[in-house]
């Protein structure tokens, strides 16, 4: 019989990859490599990834508080973009209508998701465990801040990360 997934069938849980980058950090203490170290800036990167594509499901895909059938729930998380995500989040015109704890996690998500590139494709980067712990506390702070922002601008911003705009 095969095992269920402790993320659940609705995607992988902000406070799970927060803990597994923790994990990382502390492993990594001991090693003289950075594999960790990197390995917990990518994780701390994908925590508010998850995060965000979340809030998305969980304010796009239901009808009067019910979730709607697995599938579509299933597809609204995945439609997240990390390159549209992050123009929406660069975009300062776009972030001017929210309040600042969805203007700071916007730039936090920026910033974390270059951190993560670098970490994961550049072999010249070296990551300090002091800069990574920071940046894996920095990210917990911001999805905890992020999560309790007001449901009206939580669903308007998961609603303009997820859709193209349009030219004309």
């Amino acid at each position: 019989m095969p095992k269920t997934p402790r993320s659940g069938p609705d995607g992988l849980r902000a406070a799970h990859l927060v803990a597994a980058a923790r994990a990382l950090l502390d492993a990594g203490r001991s090693r003289t490599d950075d594999a960790h170290l990197r390995r917990a800036e990518s994780t701390a990167y994908y925590a508010m990834f998850h995060c965000l594509a979340r809030v998305c499901a969980d304010r796009l895909a239901t009808s009067g508080g019910a979730p709607l059938r697995f599938r579509t729930r299933q597809n609204v998380y995945r439609a997240l973009l990390h390159n549209r995500a992050r123009q929406r989040c660069r975009d300062e015109r776009l972030l001017a209508a929210y309040p600042a704890v969805i203007r700071e996690f916007a730039r936090g998500f920026v910033r974390l998701q270059t951190r993560r590139q670098s970490a994961d494709y550049d072999p010249t980067v070296v990551v300090e465990n002091s800069d990574a712990r920071r940046h894996v506390e920095h990210a917990a702070r911001l999805i905890r801040a992020f999560e309790n922002a007001p449901e009206a601008d939580l669903r308007d911003f998961a609603l303009r990360v997820l859709l193209a705009e349009r030219e004309d």
